[in-house]
C-alpha cells in the first residue's frame, strides 16, 4: 500500500496511521481542513479544568486523551514527557487532582542514595532540567571537596599503616589506623556531612522529583506555546523540546567523575599550603 501524504502540511505517513504523525489531521477525512478547535468542559476530578483550543488536531488514540494539568491538555504533556510517560503522566495526574506537591520518584531517589547529590543530578540532566541538575552537581562537588580536605591527613595514616603491616605480616597497624581515624574529629564531621547530604538527596528529590519535572514541563510548554509560529509543527516541536537527552546525561557523568578530580587537586594545594 502507497504512504499516505498528509493534505494539511505535506507529511509522508504509513498506510496504518489514521491520523498525520506531525500535525494530528484526519488522513482518512474525505476531506481535510485545518481544524479549529473550540475550548470545551473536559471531565476532571474537580470540574475546575478545560481543554483549550490551540487550533491542532491530536491523535485519540493517546493514553491520555482529555482533561488537563494546570491548563494544559494532557498530550500536550505526554508528548512533552516522551519516554516513560506511560508511567509518570498518571504521576503528574493524581498530583493535579490531588493538588498535592509530593510523588514518590523512583530514579533521582536511588541515584541519590548511591552517589549523593552528584548521583541525583542525573537524572534531572536527563530530563533538561538543567537548573535543579546545576544546584545537585553543585551541592556535591562541594562536600566532596570537603569531605576530601578533612580526611586527607587520615588517609595519608592509614595508607601508611597499611605499607606497613605487610611488612610486619600483622593486622594489628592497620586495626590501629582505623580506630585512630574512626575516633578523629574531623574524620566524624566528614563523614556526618557525606550522610546528611546523601539522605538528604535521597529524601527530597523522591518527594519532590515529579513535583519539579511536571513544573518544568508545565512552564516549558506554556512558553513554547507563546512563541511557537507555526501551528503545524507545534508538536514536533513539543517532542523535540521535551524528552529526555543522553548527551546531557553523559555530561553529569562527566561532572560527577570531575568532582573526584577537583577534589584531588584542592586537597593537594592545601596540603603544599600547610
Amino acid at each position: 500500500m502507497d504512504n499516505k501524504i498528509c493534505p494539511e502540511c505535506g507529511t509522508e505517513n504509513e498506510p496504518q496511521y489514521p491520523y498525520c504523525k506531525n500535525c494530528g489531521i484526519n488522513l482518512n477525512a474525505e476531506a481535510a481542513s485545518p481544524v479549529t478547535a473550540e475550548p470545551q468542559e473536559q471531565p476532571h476530578a474537580d470540574n475546575r479544568n478545560q481543554q483549550s483550543g490551540y487550533g491542532y488536531n491530536y491523535n485519540p488514540y493517546g493514553a491520555y486523551n482529555g482533561g488537563s494539568i494546570e491548563g494544559v491538555p494532557n498530550e500536550e504533556v505526554e508528548l512533552f514527557v516522551g519516554k516513560k510517560s506511560y508511567s509518570i503522566m498518571p504521576k503528574f495526574i493524581k498530583m493535579e487532582i490531588t493538588r498535592s506537591k509530593t510523588s514518590w520518584c523512583w530514579p533521582p531517589a536511588i541515584l541519590g542514595f548511591f552517589f549523593g547529590p552528584l548521583g541525583a543530578a542525573l537524572w534531572f540532566f536527563y530530563r533538561k532540567m538543567y537548573r535543579p541538575a546545576a544546584i545537585l552537581a553543585a551541592i556535591g562537588a562541594v562536600v566532596d571537596i570537603i569531605y576530601a580536605v578533612l580526611t586527607m591527613n587520615y588517609v595519608d595514616t592509614y595508607s601508611e599503616a597499611l605499607f606497613n603491616s605487610l611488612d610486619t605480616a600483622t593486622l594489628a597497624d592497620i586495626i590501629e589506623a582505623f580506630g585512630n581515624i574512626a575516633t578523629s574529629v574531623p574524620y566524624i564531621l566528614a563523614t556526618a556531612l557525606n550522610n546528611i547530604a546523601t539522605v538528604a538527596t535521597f529524601v527530597l528529590t523522591g518527594l519532590f522529583g515529579f513535583s519539579l519535572y511536571k513544573n518544568h514541563c508545565i512552564s516549558k510548554i506554556k512558553g513554547f506555546k507563546l512563541y511557537s509560529a507555526d501551528p503545524m509543527y507545534y508538536r514536533l516541536g513539543l517532542t523535540s523540546l521535551g524528552g529526555t537527552s543522553g548527551g546531557m546525561l553523559t555530561l553529569g557523568i562527566v561532572i560527577m567523575l570531575a568532582s573526584s578530580s577537583i577534589s584531588e587537586f584542592v586537597t593537594s594545594i592545601i596540603s603544599l599550603m600547610f
